[in-house]
């Protein structure tokens, strides 16, 4: 049976058999079977690897595309996976993300401790579960990685399992990107510009920008963006801003006049947008917009917040609007 978890960016995975050692701790392995060898995986995440050991009988289900990698343990109604995963999240906030999945199972008598294990500090959670006892072990990287091991397995078997858990972080190599401190330069056919550290890097699709805040603190700081974006269908900035004043006219409230942005007469517009009752965790938010003709391309810029956040994000991205520079 498969584990309950999050899939959150794609990775892949890939297998290469070592010797066990107790090095590589796989002595805490032997629980499984005394003359077991340990397979060496490697799990990439956008380029970043999680390496760890585990015993030979526990077979991977061939999965693909998720963060996740599922095994087999060979004890009949256990689960056991293991998720590397790079989120642009603080090391806290994905601790708080974790510890919400884990609180909205069906456990009893939950207990969380913090252990050292291969020099790493992790997270350990245990509880009774579905099968019989629950083990939910993280460890958290600055630079927004976590690796998140979930056991849930009959009572009898879990001093096994949990010790197999326990191998996987006394095993642990992890690459992980260093946290970003300075600003990057990013550049299209029709602008460019510089992404300070406090934002995220900048991915494009086509000519446009998006980016947001960087190592996130909160659900907030994950609702926002910014979107810097040169259009090519032929009509004006005027024509845009019309077609966005009706949309945000349906969702909520806007408001609408002219401004000038960076030397350049813009179509300015504000919109309010109230938030679903019935959704968890969002909340009313607010959006800014700016069209203007450059040469054969509209640019559109677009700053949207949580309501309440408007200013706090504007001064986060006002020094990469301030590097803008558009090519006509």
């Amino acid at each position: 049976m498969l584990a309950l978890t999050v899939v959150l960016m794609s990775g892949c995975t890939e297998n290469e058999s070592v010797k066990t050692d107790s090095s590589s701790g796989a002595g805490k392995q032997t629980a499984v079977s005394e003359s077991s060898t340990a397979a060496k995986m490697s799990h990439s995440i956008g380029g970043t690897k999680f390496s760890f050991a585990l015993p030979a009988e526990f077979e991977k289900f061939p999965l693909k595309n998720t963060d996740t990698m599922y095994f087999d343990t060979g004890i009949s109604g256990s689960e056991f996976s293991v998720m590397g995963t790079s989120q642009n999240c603080s090391p806290e906030f994905n601790r708080e993300q974790i510890r919400s999945i884990i609180e909205g199972k069906e456990l009893e008598d939950v207990t969380e401790e913090t252990v050292t294990l291969g020099g790493y500090e992790v997270v350990k959670t245990t509880a009774k579960g579905k099968y019989g006892l629950y083990l939910s072990e993280c460890t958290f990287f600055d630079n927004g990685d976590l690796l998140w091991v979930m056991a849930d397995v009959p009572e009898e078997k879990a001093d096994e399992i949990f010790a197999a858990a326990e191998g996987v972080f006394e095993s642990l190599e992890h690459n992980g990107t260093p946290v970003r401190t300075e600003s990057e330069s990013y550049e299209c056919s029709f602008f460019e510009c510089e992404i300070p550290p406090k934002l995220a890097k900048g991915y494009a699709v086509g000519e446009t920008l998006e980016t947001g805040c960087y190592l996130c603190g909160d659900r907030n700081e994950q609702s926002c963006k910014l979107t810097v974006k040169a259009v090519l269908d032929g009509k004006d900035a005027a024509a845009h801003a019309d077609e966005t004043m009706s949309a945000e006219n349906e969702k909520g409230s806007c408001e609408r006049d002219t401004a000038d942005f960076y030397g350049q007469q813009s179509h300015h517009l504000i919109s309010r947008r109230e938030a679903d009752p019935n959704v968890k965790f969002v909340s009313n938010t607010s959006a800014e917009y700016w069209y203007f003709d450059n040469g054969s391309s509209v640019v559109e810029i677009i700053i949207e917040t949580p309501e309440g956040m408007e200013q706090a994000f504007f001064d986060k991205v006002k020094p990469l609007l301030d590097s803008l520079r558009f090519k006509q």
